[in-house]
């Protein structure tokens, strides 16, 4: 709801008349001095937003009526602010006691830092200073990924804050960072409470690419796209979860919603086709909660099955390099793998940034990794997993201790490492695995391709025809579960 009427309306005016072209150091009313910051504006953060080089967007919360304003200038590498201020306005939604603000931005500059601040205009109730950078477009570029934070106690989540930010200091220039799903256990305000107050001086300083994990969205209806502003994908109602996608670099990175099961709506499926298929991107990633290939507690379970059986098919003719999943709190990463066999592959040796780097060249199939939790409930390898998931592992273990991973992409190489971080004990990080891709093939989208229905309506009576068939599936994989 937008309250700016009247006079608010004239101030706002007044306001961007008046500083649309004079820089922030010359604007002492709104330096940091004047700046009244409000305790009440929590939850802060920024999300792609569709366009990752001009578009951005801020969500937050507070428990008190407020406008929905960000400012936002540029800032040069050492802060210092060397653009004008921009306003944006943007709505409010009151959710289980909290209204929730969202608010985006979409003609940003490419490759450029930003600060900013979130809250009420007129009231000058602002958060502190976040900052984050836009994509510059060119070829490389990192980022990190984390899962499973999972935590129901303030000192777990803390713990899990201790992950990240051996994260960034051992990838200090990556540009975003995901997270695979579950970022609470019950998914209680409280939870979701300490999560960002754990994680905030990190979120409010990079891009996030949050996943709707199950204890986020299952029975949890609207509860994850209300943490988040994020530019979803057509047909995506936001009830279990966001699926949505973003260039990077030139990446093409898409984010499904693993709670729309029972199987997967034939819209998001649909979608995910579309979105995939028109692209060119050199590398194809496609980010989850629910693992296709994992060796955790879960993997036999119908849920999971039904997905395997459901989405993985479409997947593998996509043209897809990396899966990366959660859920499952355990470590795994496969060999290429396609419909269900390990794909042979060369191997050359580079040296790559002062290390030695075996580099598989071209492979022809999937590389799924989970990267085990960010958090402190961990599962064992399960040694019963269905059929082929350890045949095809490279690596499936619990190192008993807490991960993160980085993605480091240059032009036609793609590293990748999973390290552990001893929260228990001294926070002592160590290199777990690693793999690299060395890719010469360009990318390319799908000649003539025709959009698949994307429409709620129009997929009605097929995802019903689907409910019941893996209904059915679910029923009869849940006995043979029981069987084994």
């Amino acid at each position: 709801m937008n309250r700016k009427i009247g006079f608010k309306v004239l101030s706002l005016i007044l306001a961007l008349m008046i500083f649309a072209s004079v820089p922030f150091a010359a604007t002492a009313g709104f330096g940091p001095e004047d700046i009244r910051v409000d305790s009440d504006i929590t939850r802060v953060n920024v999300t792609m937003y569709g366009d990752s080089q001009t578009a951005r967007g801020f969500s937050w919360a507070t428990k008190g009526i407020m406008d929905s304003d960000v400012m936002l200038y540029e800032i040069d590498e050492e802060g210092n602010p060397v653009g004008e201020i921009k306003y944006y306005s943007g709505e409010d939604n009151f959710f289980n006691g909290y209204f929730y603000h969202k608010a985006a931005a979409q003609d940003l500059t490419p490759g450029t830092r930003y600060a900013y601040r979130v809250g009420d205009l007129d009231s000058n109730k602002w958060s502190e200073v976040g900052t984050f950078r836009t994509n510059d477009g060119d070829d490389k570029f990192s980022f990190l990924a984390i899962a499973d934070v999972q935590a129901s106690r303030e000192e777990n989540f803390i713990k899990a804050s201790k992950v990240l930010e051996a994260g960034f200091a051992t990838l200090p220039g990556a540009e975003f960072v995901v997270n695979a799903g579950d970022f609470v256990n019950d998914c209680t305000n409280d939870e979701w409470e300490w999560f960002f107050k754990s994680f905030s001086h990190l979120l409010t300083n990079t891009t996030f690419v949050p996943v709707a994990g199950n204890h986020d969205g299952n029975l949890k209806w609207h509860w994850f796209e209300n943490q988040f502003n994020l530019k979803k994908g057509p047909g995506c109602d936001g009830v279990t979860g966001v699926y949505y996608s973003f260039d990077y670099g030139n990446a093409h990175i898409t984010v499904l919603n693993s709670n729309d099961m029972y199987p997967m709506s034939e819209q998001q499926l649909n979608w995910l086709q579309n979105d995939m298929n028109k692209s060119d991107a050199k590398w194809k990633i496609l980010i989850m909660h629910r693992p296709f290939y994992s060796a955790g507690k879960n993997v036999n379970k119908p849920d999971t099955v039904i997905l395997r059986n459901r989405v993985l098919p479409v997947v593998e003719e996509l043209d897809i390099d990396l899966v990366i999943t959660g859920h499952d709190h355990m470590y795994y990463r496969s060999k290429s793998t396609a419909y269900g066999k390990v794909v042979p592959t060369e191997v050359i040796t580079e040296v790559y940034n002062g290390v030695e780097t075996q580099f598989e060249v071209n492979p022809s199939g999937i590389t799924h990794i989970l990267p085990n939790t960010a958090g402190t409930k961990r599962y064992q390898v399960n040694q019963n997993a269905d059929a082929p998931i350890l045949d095809v592992a490279a690596v499936a273990a619990q190192p008993d201790k807490s991960m993160f991973t980085t993605f480091e992409i240059d032009g036609d190489r793609l590293v990748y490492k999973a390290y552990t971080v001893d929260v228990d004990n001294n926070n002592e990080v160590e290199l777990f695995d690693q793999y690299a891709i060395l890719k010469t093939i360009d990318g390319a989208a799908k000649e003539d391709w025709v959009d698949l229905d994307t429409s709620l309506a129009n997929n009605y009576a097929k995802n019903i025809v689907n409910f019941f068939q893996h209904i059915i599936q679910c029923i009869l994989s849940y006995f043979k579960m029981l069987l084994k």
